[in-house]
């Protein structure tokens, strides 16, 4: 299936606090309020958009990307105030097998909202995608998210050394493997 026909199959995905529908252009400055924060940026290996204009230019690059059908990015939204707090991020699709990636705005952390999203997403992408493997890379000291893949069914399946680059940092660092395997 084109990654694109998710969202003309299904407009958007409701759970009890959250709207799950494709990121649109006028989440750039969401996007980039809560790429600001240092303690998100800890956590990947890229350094976010360094301006709204560069913001605007990500999310033009995901849409390409699943038009393109090699990326199929998630805008999590508060549904109190409609506003973009997150991102969940399927990618390299191949075969069977699919790749997680997430963040959710500092303000939103410890509150069970990344695994509201992904309780409610997972079952839906693994179905139309027909896979049997979805996995996520984990910085070493990431607890939380490392907890939430627990939560979610995820097996770690092993520490990868100097695995993942930091941008930030500029520095390589270990990096657990976690996958759900159907």
């Amino acid at each position: 299936m084109k990654l694109k026909k998710i969202f003309d199959k299904i407009q958007k995905i409701e759970t009890k606090n959250l709207i799950l529908r494709e990121i649109q252009v006028k989440d750039a400055k969401d996007f980039f309020e809560y790429y600001t924060s240092e303690k998100i940026c800890k956590y990947l290996d890229w350094n976010g958009p360094k301006s709204l204009e560069e913001a605007k230019e990500y999310i033009y690059t995901w849409r390409k990307g699943y038009e393109e059908n090699w990326i199929l990015p998630f805008a999590i939204v508060n549904k109190s105030n409609d506003k973009m707090i997150g991102t969940i991020i399927f990618s390299e699709f191949i075969g069977k097998r699919a790749d997680l990636g997430y963040e959710i705005c500092e303000a939103y952390w410890r509150k069970g909202l990344m695994y509201e999203a992904l309780d409610k997403l997972l079952p839906i992408v693994i179905r139309e995608f027909d896979l049997e493997r979805i996995q996520s890379i984990v910085f070493k000291d990431n607890e939380a998210s490392k907890r939430l893949l627990d939560k979610l069914k995820f097996n770690e399946e092993g520490l990868l050394k100097k695995y993942s680059y930091h941008i930030v940092s500029g520095e390589c660092i270990d990096s657990y493997i976690y996958a759900l395997v159907l």
